[in-house]
């Protein structure tokens, strides 16, 4: 797995540090023991892990830093096991990130594989995304609800000038989403990603205010 990695990293041109690596290996680890009993994430073995929920959370990340300006702030909603929130606070150690969780024994999970990372530049807000006040410069989620069901609530957490970056898998159903929505009060931008060993069809909705 770990040369499978490491060729993962030199398609996509990122240099994760001994440190970053270190930390990663230490949230495999952590999943390893917390999910048969959690049931936080759906993985057959460690190398569809790897593929699917570590690879496909970290392909985006130069789109990603591309958007943020120093001192963004970044909020994953509905963070889950993680992903994508922990692997983007392991990887932009420079920015602070905020997991919104609303469920307990996730947000158990995330503080156990806080403190065992060692990351700094995490605040967990154990909270429904409705009831957060909090303002975030990037706000991003996967997995998480349909976009039409959120993207109000987005609206009230994401500074004038933020960016809501949605993972989303086939374009198609992403679309249908996005027909659903009312009013919607983003311009969006639709981004074709593809996952080192992946064969699955996977995309970004960047949005940004009208």
């Amino acid at each position: 797995m770990i040369e499978v990695f490491n060729r993962a990293m030199k398609r996509l041109e990122l240099t994760p540090t001994e440190t970053q690596l270190k930390q990663m290996d230490l949230f495999i680890s952590e999943l390893k023991i917390f999910n048969p009993v959690y049931k936080l994430v759906k993985y057959e073995d460690e190398h569809e892990l790897v593929v699917r929920h570590f690879l496909d959370c970290l392909t985006p990340l130069s789109l990603i830093k591309a958007e943020l300006k120093e001192n963004d702030t970044v909020a994953d909603l509905g963070s889950g096991a993680g992903f994508p929130g922990i692997l983007l606070a392991i990887m932009l150690p420079e920015h602070q990130v905020y997991l919104i969780e609303r469920m307990k024994r996730r947000t158990d999970f995330l503080t156990n594989v806080i403190a065992r990372t060692g990351l700094k530049n995490v605040t967990i807000i154990n909270e429904d995304l409705e009831k957060v006040e909090q303002k975030f410069n990037f706000v991003t989620c996967r997995a998480f609800h349909p976009l039409f069901d959120i993207v109000t609530l987005v609206d009230k957490v994401l500074e004038k000038d933020g960016t809501f970056c949605a993972y989303k898998g086939q374009q198609d159903y992403l679309k249908s989403e996005l027909v659903v929505c009312k009013e919607l009060p983003f311009n969006f931008e639709i981004i074709p990603i593809k996952v080192p060993y992946l064969d699955e069809e996977r995309c970004l909705c960047m949005m940004k205010r009208n």
